[in-house]
Parts: structure tokens; C-alpha cells; sequence
């Protein structure tokens, strides 16, 4: 067990000094295939594949009880869509990616 004792007036400096930062590791979707295609897929090719899936995927043409699943992967679909539909937004998920 470690305990952090008090050290006088040194107490705040020795502190600063001692803690650790931590930088969140973030993990970035792999948009492309989410949506079936390559990363050298053309505005149409995602468009095309992205209605493709939201059309086998769409929450209403589940059973009910499959919804909730369908819900989720709908999420990731217009999330990814979302961004690689855009040049400027796919440039730069591209670059996160590199």
C-alpha cells in the first residue's frame, strides 16, 4: 500500500513534482471498414455502400428484438458516413489514421 505522507511546507512543491500525466489514449473507428470500403473509395462508392447498409441495418426493418443491436449499428454508420462523405472531415480522419 503506498500512502502519501505530509512534508511541511515542501508539501506542494514535492507534489508537483512527483505526479504523473496521463494522456487518454484515443482510439479512432476504422471508418472504411464500417462501411465496407477502401480508404481509396470514391465520394460515390461510400455514398453507394452507406445506403446499402443503412438499408439492411435500419431499426424499423429489424424485428423487435433485434432493435436495440440495430440502433447501435446504425450509429456507427451515420458516424462514419459522417465524416468520410465530407473531404475536409475525411482529410483529416485520414491524417488521424496515419
Amino acid at each position: 500500500m503506498i500512502q502519501w505522507h505530509e512534508l511541511g511546507d515542501h508539501h506542494a512543491e514535492h507534489k508537483q513534482l512527483c505526479d504523473v500525466q496521463w494522456t487518454e489514449l484515443r482510439i479512432v473507428p476504422n471508418y472504411y471498414q464500417q462501411l465496407g470500403v477502401d480508404p481509396t473509395a470514391t465520394e460515390t462508392e461510400i455514398k453507394r455502400a452507406y445506403w446499402k447498409l443503412a438499408t439492411l441495418f435500419h431499426p424499423d426493418r429489424q424485428p423487435s428484438s433485434s432493435r436495440a443491436a440495430a440502433e447501435t449499428r446504425m450509429k456507427e454508420l451515420n458516424a462514419a458516413y459522417g465524416v468520410l462523405r465530407c473531404s475536409q472531415r475525411r482529410a483529416i480522419y485520414d491524417a488521424q489514421l496515419a
